[in-house]
């Protein structure tokens, strides 16, 4: 099970995460963006729930999810995506597969008001520029900030076009 240090709050269904791969040198995560999509798209069928906006970096995953009501047990929904991907990464492309290619930790925050889901979409936004990987976020093509770009609008977009490819 996902070791997440878990603050569970009743009728909170928003949730701020951030997951890291184990080497912070890796660029594991955006060099199989799609190995990460399709792990998505079978956990959300089986454990269903909404990604607000979000962003794949080389090495983690900043992403805001929405759970479905009575139900918090994001847990087994990181369990299922991080087993999923790590099982199908190439073995010779995994730096002494022995390890564990994730952190153990899943870092996540309850969205508990409109300022804190604010700052959570910022700080997404903003990955990108803050790593050094682009000079403007939207130019970042694994960010629901430059999908927005994309289609025009600067809200909150879905996670489907970064994580599951703009189905």
């Amino acid at each position: 099970m996902v070791n997440s240090g878990r603050r569970v709050l009743p009728g909170v269904g928003t949730y701020f995460f951030t997951v890291r791969l184990a080497d912070p040198e890796s660029d594991l995560l955006t060099r199989h963006i799609e190995l990460l999509r399709l792990s998505t798209r079978m956990c959300q069928i089986r454990h269903p729930f909404d990604i607000g906006d979000a962003v794949a970096l080389p090495d983690r995953l900043h992403v805001i999810w929405t759970l479905p009501p009575g139900d918090d047990n994001y847990a087994v929904r990181w369990q299922s995506i991080r087993s999923t991907f790590a099982r199908h990464v190439p073995e010779q492309e995994v730096h002494e597969r022995k390890m564990a290619i994730w952190q153990r930790r899943v870092w996540d925050r309850p969205i508990l008001t409109q300022a804190d889901l604010a700052e959570c979409r910022a700080l997404i936004n903003e990955a990108p520029v803050r790593a050094g990987l682009v000079r403007h976020a939207a130019d970042w093509p694994y960010s629901t900030a430059s999908q927005a770009y994309l289609r025009g609008n600067s809200g909150g977009s879905p996670l489907l076009h970064v994580i599951e490819g703009g189905r």
